[in-house]
């Protein structure tokens, strides 16, 4: 069901999926994936799902720094969201097509 939802979405004629069991903070750090895009989900109860932020709160130019500005990546930290269990977050890549990310 997600493989069919993010094709339709998308529009991407094809679709790979992998399968990670991450029980750690895997990103320790904001970042953008070198790919069209990712998609996460919780599975478990009490699990910390990723943390993710909107386009328009992103610093495109610290970001693309490679966190070596970390502190200035996101905009407005209480605008940050972490997922839940259950929840199916799209992460867009560098690879998103239409993407335009917000000046400075």
């Amino acid at each position: 069901a997600i493989t069919r939802w993010l094709v339709a979405l998308t529009g991407a004629p094809e679709v790979t999926l992998q399968l990670e069991v991450v029980g750690w903070n895997k990103c320790g750090r904001w970042h953008q994936d070198n790919y069209v895009g990712r998609v996460a989900v919780t599975y478990g109860d009490g699990v910390p799902g990723t943390w993710f932020v909107d386009d328009s709160n992103v610093n495109f130019r610290a970001l693309e720094q490679g966190g070596l500005d970390a502190d200035n990546i996101v905009r407005e930290p209480s605008r940050t969201w972490q997922a839940e269990a259950g929840d199916i977050c799209l992460i867009k890549g560098q690879k998103w097509g239409g993407l335009r990310p917000t000046p400075g």
